[in-house]
């Protein structure tokens, strides 16, 4: 009587793992697979968040620069801003100048705050773009050491 071999789990196993490459190296490839993937998408995650912020920028300076115009015109407003009827005597034109030079000070702090605000939006995108950018490179890095193009 011929001898029938019958398959064990194990041997199922083997050979499922054999045809999925499921063994040591293709859990490692996975593995790496999975990893260069993220990688990547945090590559793309952090040039999408400079993009953004380039374009953030953008629209926000556009809109401090309209407003900056606009300051700076009531600056010269405020030095044409003379009532004649107010400094007809001495003691007027000493009580308007406190308002004269009041109106001017107050458009000249708008225009500073302005310029404040352009400083500051300037330094939080470079700030942005300069932590993404180191983001990027270390990630680089990673991935060229994963794929073998250099040592880590």
């Amino acid at each position: 009587m011929a001898e029938v071999k019958s398959k064990t789990p194990q041997t199922l196993a083997e050979q499922v793992r054999a045809f999925l490459n499921l063994g040591d190296e293709g859990k490692v490839q996975s593995f790496f697979d999975r990893e260069l993937k993220k990688v990547e998408r945090s590559i793309k995650g952090n040039e999408k968040k400079i993009e953004n912020a380039e374009y953030n920028r953008t629209v926000k300076l556009d809109e401090l620069n309209d407003r900056l115009s606009d300051a700076q015109a009531e600056v010269k407003s405020a030095y044409l801003n003379i009532d004649v009827d107010q400094i007809k005597t001495n003691a007027a034109q000493d009580s308007f100048a406190d308002q004269f030079w009041g109106a001017i000070s107050r458009a000249e702090d708008n225009v500073q705050s302005i310029n404040d605000e352009i400083e500051a939006l300037n330094e939080a995108f470079d700030a942005t773009v300069e932590t993404c950018q180191e983001q990027i490179t270390k990630l680089t890095v990673r991935l060229n050491v994963i794929n073998g193009t250099s040592e880590g």
